[in-house]
């Protein structure tokens, strides 16, 4: 799988699709959006796509929130909690909440950048 990102534009405070990105040894240098040219990337931030989608088909990236139902350990108690979506440690996690096994029953319910309020 080819890897898929997103950025947010700091200061236009809006989140588009990355069409390339040039690194610098080990740093991200640019990175381009379809049909723009080259930008200097330490103006934005970005976000790898997990290559999963929600329960109803939407792509889920690094910083959306989404709303995951838990099944309590007596399996009688189901729960819906908010959790942030990371990567870290060479994969990628809702909290405690595995995106593999729950994607299905998972929804994204905004982002990080754009939602904060949800927080």
């Amino acid at each position: 799988m080819i890897p898929k990102f997103r950025a947010w534009d700091k200061e236009k405070k809006i989140i588009d699709i990355v069409d390339g990105i040039k690194f610098d040894e080990d740093e991200v240098w640019e990175i381009s959006f379809p049909g723009d040219c080259w930008r200097d990337a330490s103006n934005y931030v970005l976000m790898q796509s997990t290559g999963l989608t929600d329960k109803n088909g939407i792509e889920i990236f690094e910083g959306d929130i989404i709303n995951c139902r838990d099944l309590w350990l007596d399996g009688d108690r189901r729960k819906t909690n908010k959790q942030i979506v990371k990567y870290d440690s060479g994969m990628f996690s809702a909290g405690y909440v595995s995106l593999r096994t729950n994607n299905s029953t998972s929804e994204i319910i905004g982002n990080i950048y754009e939602n904060p309020e949800l927080l």
